[in-house]
């Protein structure tokens, strides 16, 4: 979205400096164009750490939860789109894809392996608006 805006902030610039268009304006605009970038960038990394801290709050609160399991990070380069996380808590395990929000981007293979691993044990996105749901549905699982 913000790409979008950055793509008409440069135009509707150029537009209204069309007239007198010259060397300086296009410098202006690259400036301009910079500052923008660094703005989104900006913008992804308070997200990522949003995401980052919602995934340790709810890892937390699932060891503390759930005593003696084991939280394990999956490397994200092993496998493309295998969850971020499996769970391992005495004979069961689970495995969880954490995302900022509902709405937030899907990497290919995602749901594939989302599908793939809840057929075999249990496996699912959780972010903000489902962690109880999902939280609940742990319960079952490990049998809490």
């Amino acid at each position: 979205m913000q790409a979008l805006f950055i793509f008409f902030a440069y135009f509707k610039i150029r537009e209204k400096n069309m007239p007198c268009y010259e060397e300086k304006n296009d410098f202006y605009l690259k400036i301009r164009l910079l500052f923008l970038l660094s703005q989104m960038k900006g913008d992804l990394a308070i997200m990522a750490k949003l995401e980052s801290k919602f995934q340790k709050e709810l890892i937390d609160e699932i060891k503390r939860t759930y005593p003696g399991c084991i939280a394990l990070k999956n490397d994200a380069g092993y496998i493309q789109g295998f969850p971020d996380w499996t769970i391992l808590y005495k004979d069961k395990w689970v495995a969880l894809e954490i995302k900022r929000d509902e709405g937030a981007n899907r990497q290919p293979n995602q749901e594939y392996y989302i599908s793939k691993l809840d057929d075999m044990s249990y496996a699912a996105f959780v972010y903000p608006e489902n962690k109880d749901k999902v939280l609940q549905e742990l319960s079952v699982i490990f049998g809490r």
